[in-house]
């Protein structure tokens, strides 16, 4: 076994890039929390109308709880850019 000790280079993050003005506009704010919900409400619906027809969890694939978990790091980061608390409620649900 080797290990490859190169690294790429990543460039320098920009202040502007980082701002609350950087991060997201309001529209695709609006549309973040809807997809959020809508993987929310599809995850554990099904979750609870399987485990009470057959007394059993239903597996979820993990590419949609992969997908969910990145839409929750965008909420954090830019709730945490505007110095908004919301931002903890979705480090709470991470």
């Amino acid at each position: 076994m080797s290990i490859d000790k190169k690294y790429q280079k990543k460039k320098k993050l920009l202040e502007s890039e980082v701002t609350s003005e950087g991060v997201m506009q309001p529209s695709e704010v609006d549309i973040l929390l809807k997809t959020i919900s809508n993987y929310e409400q599809v995850l554990f619906q099904k979750d609870t109308e399987e485990t009470q027809r057959t007394s059993m969890t239903t597996e979820i694939a993990p590419s949609s709880i992969q997908h969910l978990i990145s839409l929750y790091n965008k909420a954090i980061e830019y709730y945490s850019a505007m110095n908004d608390e919301r931002h903890m409620q979705f480090l709470q649900k991470l």
